[in-house]
């Protein structure tokens, strides 16, 4: 396929229009100009008939100037056949004078007024006999008259169109360049993006197409350079995270294989691994989210159902649930909400004293614990990965719990109450 240029496309689409609308213009208005010229044609020659029957009754045929043109010819003839003054299109030869004698002679006795006909041989003619029929005035035009003036009409149609199209063109071609020009520094900045140069910024003046599509690109970086720099700070965190479990169970099979360490010890060995496979656990569960995202796979999960379920699992613990569900749902997928609603009751259950209290009415789902409030400022990072409160974890399960509700349009915050915490989960506006 033969590239062409954007500027070169536009340029080929406006001549292409510029041509068709002008073909059909042409055709639209052609019988609508042949009738004004024909209309300009019969009166030229009016006029010219007006002049000449003017001069005879004058008696100054022979004395004043003729009127006469290149498209206008007379005879005044009388009955008898003598011609008393002719002008035959001004020496053309368009018509003899025994043609024209013998048209005349033809119509004495037919016209007493103004008569406009057409002759066979497409000469138009006007013709008034005088003096009781014995003289009659013609006067013959050939058409040449509409036919100049259709072809000046023609030609500055032409001459219009052309102009129309060379300066469209013109500004086709210059604001084309602009256009390229400024896709061209659109393509540059994008290419960044693919060499992982985040911190370009992407910025086109302007209020158009283009400038809307160089601010979602630029949405897009924020959110590329966002996401690299939570995933840069997750994995300096692992790293940090699973060299301390790492370091212990190395250094007591160590201390095993030289027989220096009581089995005992292995005890410690085998609840390092377990916090190394609790934080394996929810690095899986966190990855698995970023695939959440296929629609198709979405149900409507009845909430109470899925509380209940949650509840159920820690009924023996001495800590007091009361639940106060209606019958409402969430759009989403009961396994990942199963796991977000679990990490909010696992975290309320760290600091909770006695009870754990659990609404959901008209889609707004409330956890409470009357556990200390939560330090305001940790609250504006409570989401964020590796953030721990004072008896947090792997700091990876409030932010799955923020993932998770973000994929299904749901929001969450957590709120001071006067006796305690609530979490706080709605539909997105």
């Amino acid at each position: 396929m033969i590239k062409r240029s954007l500027g070169l496309q536009l340029n080929i689409v406006f001549s292409i229009v510029v041509v068709v609308t002008s073909l059909f213009f042409v055709i639209t208005i052609k019988r609508t100009f042949y009738n004004i010229t024909l209309e300009q044609d019969r009166y030229q020659q009016r006029e010219f008939f007006e002049q000449i029957y003017d001069m005879y009754l004058k008696d100054t045929l022979h004395k004043d100037p003729i009127p006469t043109n290149e498209y206008n010819g007379h005879i005044v003839i009388m009955k008898t056949g003598n011609v008393i003054d002719r002008i035959l299109f001004d020496g053309n030869g368009m018509l003899t004078e025994s043609e024209a004698i013998q048209k005349a002679e033809a119509m004495f006795g037919s016209i007493y007024n103004y008569a406009y006909q057409e002759i066979n041989d497409g000469l138009h003619y006007i013709g008034r006999s005088i003096n009781q029929g014995s003289v009659i005035i013609l006067t013959f035009t050939d058409g040449r008259h509409q036919a100049i003036s259709n072809a000046n009409i023609s030609n500055r149609m032409l001459w219009g169109f052309t102009a129309i199209m060379i300066l469209g063109n013109i500004f086709i071609m210059l604001w084309s360049n602009l256009l390229v020009e400024r896709i061209k520094i659109l393509k540059t900045d994008v290419l960044q993006l693919t060499k992982k140069h985040y911190n370009h910024k992407i910025k086109i003046d302007g209020d158009d197409e283009v400038s809307d599509l160089a601010k979602s690109i630029e949405n897009m970086r924020l959110e590329i350079l966002k996401n690299e720099t939570e995933k840069q700070e997750m994995l300096q965190n692992v790293s940090h995270d699973f060299k301390t479990p790492i370091a212990v169970i190395r250094s007591y099979a160590e201390a095993v294989r030289d027989g220096i360490s009581d089995p005992i010890d292995l005890n410690v060995v085998i609840k390092q691994t377990e916090i190394l496979s609790n934080k394996v656990k929810q690095l899986l569960e966190l990855n698995k989210l970023e695939y959440l995202k296929k629609q198709e796979t979405f149900v409507d999960v009845n909430i109470k159902n899925l509380i209940t379920q949650i509840v159920n699992l820690h009924k023996f613990q001495n800590i007091k649930f009361e639940l106060d569900l209606d019958e409402g749902s969430y759009y989403g997928t009961s396994e990942n909400l199963y796991i977000a609603f679990s990490n909010i009751i696992d975290n309320a259950l760290r600091y909770a004293k006695s009870v754990i209290r659990i609404t959901f009415k008209n889609k707004k789902l409330t956890i409470f614990n009357d556990g200390e409030p939560v330090d305001p400022n940790y609250l504006d990072n409570a989401f964020k990965p590796y953030q721990k409160g004072p008896k947090g974890e792997s700091g990876l399960g409030l932010h799955i719990v923020y993932k998770t509700l973000s994929h299904f349009n749901l929001s969450v915050q957590i709120v001071n109450e006067k006796q305690g915490v609530s979490f706080i989960i709605e539909p997105s506006l």
